[in-house]
């Protein structure tokens, strides 16, 4: 065999037997900063340090300017959310601090400048339209269309919350309070609200993420540690993880194609950062080829089976997802085939199929990329043998989903099959 040959065959097959994350670094636009990223169908989002926001549909190599930029002032983007057709963004920095575009026929339309400019927005979420934000000036508000006016909504110890997040269709907002404080949650879109904050023991959250029936936060303590907490009743009872492989604060929290929780924590040590797990108890390194200049985690997307990060000196990488294998952790018995799609891409209906080898308790949903589960097909016991159920692309609520990449899951006990989907226009 030719020489240059063999070796040529052997880096193919040593690249195809590793399971480490090769991160490289991310081409900046224009030569901006990117100071985070966002991830929407088929298109990736940076927002940089020039008041411009960027999108790529080809994982990053190239970017365009998005709803036509708002000057070269340096202006941090500071967050950005998109909600229907709707791109929301604050920055930092000028007289005009939040922003929104409409998307029509798949393009952008210009900034427009909203009503409320009082100073940046620091935190957004969203419960399905409504957008939800801390204020710089303190005090939470929403907005029921898309960023253009803003309610205040009374919230206990208003001017000390510093972040909100949603979880299942529920609304949480934490104090910044380090080993004090208390966060609360409401049911109700803002309107009243319960502390949930109990034993926690710090106010000031992370991080946090919605997975497989779980509310999971990380809260930080003085000196760069944190504590990792969960909860399957929506904050009324926590318990502590005493399994992870760090005692850092963890900042970034995100789920794989493989239905793996990806935690990425702010250390900054080369080959120390970032796991993956799908039990919380055993856990995989990812961190291959992130030195100590681009380590820490500032945060974490997961687009089209890549992570991209922010975090560290060198602030943007990427790498590829571990390939999904189906099963992850589960016992030597197969309870459950993989899950399959047909057809997939689709558009509004697919069919979700498995073999079940014994009668039980199963469960079948579909999450977005952020880990909210945005559907349950299924739930309930079962009889062995195959089967197969529909989905129309609905929420919970019966209504359409946006297109975009979903992840359907069906699980029984502690056996588990993953399988993307992709929902088209």
């Amino acid at each position: 065999m030719n020489r240059n040959l063999f070796i040529h065959l052997m880096l193919i097959l040593l690249m195809a037997s590793s399971s480490q994350a090769i991160w490289e670094s991310v081409n900046n636009p224009t030569g901006e900063n990117i100071q985070m990223f966002l991830s929407d169908g088929d298109q990736i989002y940076a927002g940089c340090t020039f008041s411009q926001v960027y999108s790529s549909t080809d994982l990053g190599n190239t970017w365009k300017e998005v709803a036509g930029g708002l000057g070269e002032e340096y202006s941090p983007i500071w967050d950005m959310i998109i909600v229907d057709d709707w791109f929301f963004m604050t920055r930092d920095g000028f007289d005009f601090y939040n922003f929104r575009s409409q998307r029509v026929a798949d393009q952008w339309q210009p900034w427009e400048a909203v009503s409320v400019q009082e100073g940046r927005i620091s935190d957004l979420t969203a419960i399905d339209s409504t957008i939800f934000g801390v204020f710089y000036s303190g005090g939470v508000q929403r907005s029921d269309d898309y960023g253009w006016s803003w309610t205040p909504i009374t919230v206990p110890n208003a001017q000390t919350i510093r972040k909100i997040f949603a979880a299942d269709g529920k609304l949480f907002a934490s104090e910044h309070e380090i080993n004090g404080g208390t966060m609360y949650r409401s049911d109700d879109m803002g309107e009243t609200w319960t502390e949930v904050g109990q034993g926690l023991g710090s106010s000031y959250v992370c991080s946090s993420i919605f997975w497989q029936g779980k509310l999971l936060v990380c809260v930080y303590h003085m000196g760069g540690d944190g504590t990792f907490w969960s909860s399957t009743d929506y904050g009324d009872n926590w318990e502590q993880i005493l399994t992870l492989p760090t005692d850092d604060n963890i900042n970034a929290m995100a789920v794989a194609n493989d239905g793996r929780l990806t935690i990425g924590d702010s250390s900054g040590y080369a080959g120390q950062s970032i796991w993956l797990s799908s039990d919380l108890v055993e856990w995989e390194n990812y961190n291959e080829d992130l030195n100590s200049y681009g380590a820490s985690f500032g945060s974490l997307v997961t687009h089209d089976g890549w992570f991209f990060k922010t975090g560290g000196t060198a602030t943007t990488r990427r790498a590829p997802q571990p390939a999904v294998t189906g099963v992850q952790n589960g016992p030597t018995m197969t309870m459950v085939s993989d899950l399959t799609a047909w057809p997939n891409p689709f558009n509004p209906r697919t069919t979700l199929s498995f073999t079940l080898e014994l009668s039980g308790f199963v469960e079948l949903d579909v999450f977005n990329l952020k880990g909210h589960r945005v559907a349950q097909i299924f739930n309930g016991e079962i009889d062995a043998g195959v089967h197969d159920f529909d989905w129309q692309a609905r929420d919970a609520a019966g209504r359409p989903l946006p297109s975009g990449i979903y992840m359907a899951r069906v699980k029984t006990g502690n056996n588990q099959s993953i399988k993307k989907l992709m929902l088209l226009e």
